[in-house]
């Protein structure tokens, strides 16, 4: 047992014996990764090839610092601690950075910024009457500190070109998400079931 333990490179040993330390910088990587979909990038999908890159390129820099600065942390409970808490930040930082979130949307002649917990009256203020009111099966929100208090209700969000303003039970906005319109403009996202047009007196 200990000849076919020797015969294993040093390096490679060193590498297993911090797995979880990799793990865990990998797992903080992508919980910061979300400042581009929130902060940086056009709309939360991240959808364009400069997006893209601003996405993974967020989540690999983090990766490779933590990774550094974790490398050398030998205690077990320690080591334990910092895998446990970025389980724990891949779910909450993703969730607080999104409920923060700003996107731009791109309108015919103008652009309009959008922030999340804005009221959908806000929006159209802001960015105009719609293309169409998307509705769809049923939506579920969770509070951030408690992910077991749910909340269920309709999905609506509304239209603008090729991207969609996501609402949540509250009636704010939770997200905007890109989809492809199609070269006539006429497909739909997918959570959309039902859609309707609303007039200029809404």
């Amino acid at each position: 047992m200990t000849d076919n333990i020797s015969m294993v490179p040093s390096p490679l040993i060193k590498f297993l014996k911090r797995i979880d330390l990799l793990i865990a910088a990998l797992l903080l990587g992508s919980a910061v990764a979300p400042v581009s979909s929130a902060y940086l990038c056009a709309e939360s999908s991240c959808k364009s090839a400069p997006d893209m890159i601003l996405f993974y390129g967020l989540w690999l820099v983090t990766a490779l610092i933590t990774a550094v600065l974790l490398w050398r942390i030998r205690g077990w409970p320690v080591r334990t601690f910092v895998l446990m808490a970025s389980l724990y930040a891949t779910y909450v930082v993703p969730i607080r950075i999104e409920r923060h979130g700003r996107w731009r949307i791109q309108l015919v002649s103008r652009e309009c910024l959008v922030r999340a917990g804005a009221m959908q009256d806000e929006i159209r203020r802001r960015c105009g009457i719609p293309s169409y009111v998307c509705r769809g099966p049923k939506n579920i929100d969770s509070d951030l500190w408690n992910p077991f208090s749910l909340t269920v209700c309709g999905f609506i969000g509304d239209v603008y070109e090729n991207r969609i303003v996501m609402y949540n039970c509250g009636g704010r906005v939770a997200t905007v998400r890109g989809f492809d319109a199609g070269a006539l403009g006429d497909s739909q996202p997918r959570q959309c079931v039902t859609r309707e047009q609303v007039s200029d007196k809404h």
